[in-house]
């Protein structure tokens, strides 16, 4: 794991809660690595190759969903992870005065936050990405 504080927010938790809600076996965490040209906090890879772009925050969530909506067409899946400094009412709050969470939720980005039990806001869902398109059509 990087010593970076945020990224102790990816917890064993919030992974197994990932991994549940889309039937995923994760298999690699990679760490502030730059993937398709973008650097993002973390992202997890599957035994199916599929991939989960995760941006960390301890309450900077603002932050955390514009640099989540510029990454989101490079992973398969989308999260934002976020501390639970605030309460989940103020994140939703900020989020809509700010009119994130409707682009939150028309990219299929998720939200997470990261407590001893997560707590799953929103689910993202799956993203076929371009090349993954390119073979799934050499394949039929």
């Amino acid at each position: 794991m990087s010593e970076i504080r945020e990224d102790k927010l990816l917890t064993d938790s919030v992974i197994k809660l990932i991994e549940k809600t889309h039937n995923l076996k994760i298999e690699k965490i990679k760490w502030h690595e730059r993937y398709l040209g973008k650097e993002c906090d973390c992202y997890l890879i599957s035994k199916t190759n599929k991939t989960v772009g995760i941006e960390l925050k301890e309450i900077d969530i603002v932050k955390a969903v514009k640099q989540a909506l510029e990454r989101r067409d490079i992973f398969n899946y989308s999260y934002v992870v976020m501390g639970n400094g605030f309460s989940l009412s103020s994140y939703i709050t900020t989020l809509v005065r700010k009119g994130l969470i409707e682009k939150m939720v028309n990219r299929d980005i998720g939200l997470i936050i990261s407590q001893e039990n997560p707590i799953l806001v929103l689910r993202s869902e799956f993203h076929l990405l371009p090349l993954q398109k390119i073979f799934k059509n050499f394949e039929e």
